[in-house]
């Protein structure tokens, strides 16, 4: 009787056993060793920027054009489903200041992860620190935060967490600003422009800005001696040359070239006052520009021998070939 019973439910027992061998390690290497796996895969990877682009700004919005390749050590490959990203000038990332949607890639070593969206401004005052340390830094750290679901071959999907630190070149506070080229307009246009010229701008990042209408006051210690309008400026990655034109006051300049700068070299510094793209003012580009002094040390004397005024302020003879 025994014996027959033992024989009955043998099958019963069989799949007893095969069910808790099941749940004991079955189901730890499926919700608990892989996930943890996939986890560790994503923390240890890497995303550089290779390019990035704000274009079109507005007061509470830029357009962003990015690309980034997804780096890592490991041979696996798995798919990372799109997800929504937010970005942080902190790890904690209490203060968000932008909010991106990444797209599906996968995950593997040298992919490329190409981001091109309207984004939204959530956050003004951190937003505004941000485009100050991309501005002012040589090197600077922004966190890309969120959460998206992995799958890998026949596993169940998985849910991993982003918690990156993204490394980016600064514009290094605008070093290297110049003036090329300069000359004085003799008789002033209608508008009051009385001189132009070149600015240079370099850009060492990656990163490349649309700024729109850019205005900047001119002064020499303290003393204000006119403004300068740069249109139109894009500032690319590498050496930027940028149009300008100006209204000086040719009265103060001439009392600085007669008084304490006889050489005709003057050291101006010029301040950002206004940023306007389609006729909007961009406050978060007006203030990070603001913040940046930047110092030329411009030699007038040639602009004033061109223009035929060096002469009637007995500074010399224009160079030869010139009509006075």
């Amino acid at each position: 009787m025994v014996k027959h019973h033992c024989k009955s439910w043998g099958w019963a027992y069989a799949m007893a056993i095969l069910v808790v061998v099941t749940i004991v390690i079955v189901f730890p290497i499926l919700y608990v060793a892989f996930p943890n796996k996939a986890q560790d895969a994503i923390n240890r990877a890497e995303l550089i920027v290779t390019s990035q682009s704000i274009l079109s700004p507005s007061m509470n919005s830029f357009y962003l054009e990015q690309a980034t390749v997804f780096a890592t050590n490991s041979s696996d490959s798995a798919s990372l489903d799109q997800w929504e990203g937010i970005l942080c000038l902190a790890p904690e990332c209490l203060y968000p200041f932008a909010r991106i949607p990444v797209p599906s890639a996968q995950a593997e070593n040298g992919t490329q992860i190409q981001i091109s969206n309207v984004t939204e401004i959530i956050n003004m005052a951190p937003f505004n620190n941000y485009t100050r340390l991309a501005l002012e830094s040589d090197r600077y750290s922004i966190y890309l935060q969120g959460s998206g679901k992995l799958h890998k071959g026949a596993w169940p999907a998985t849910t991993v967490a982003y918690n990156k630190n993204i490394t980016m070149r600064g514009l290094n506070a605008l070093k290297g600003f110049n003036v090329t080229a300069f000359h004085i307009i003799n008789p002033a246009l209608a508008d009051g422009t009385n001189a132009n010229g070149t600015i240079h701008i370099p850009n060492p990042s990656v990163s490349q800005f649309e700024l729109g209408d850019l205005t900047l006051n001119m002064s020499v210690n303290g003393m204000s001696i006119g403004t300068a309008t740069l249109p139109n400026v894009f500032i690319a990655a590498g050496n930027n040359s940028i149009p300008m034109t100006a209204v000086t006051n040719q009265t103060a300049v001439a009392g600085l070239v007669l008084g304490p700068y006889k050489s005709g070299v003057l050291p101006i510094d010029m301040v950002a006052t206004s940023v306007t793209y389609d006729g909007q003012r961009i406050p978060w580009y007006e203030q990070a520009l603001g913040a940046v002094p930047l110092r030329v040390d411009l030699d007038v004397i040639p602009a004033l021998q061109e223009s035929g005024l060096a002469g009637m302020l007995g500074l010399g003879t224009p160079p030869s070939g010139v009509s006075t």
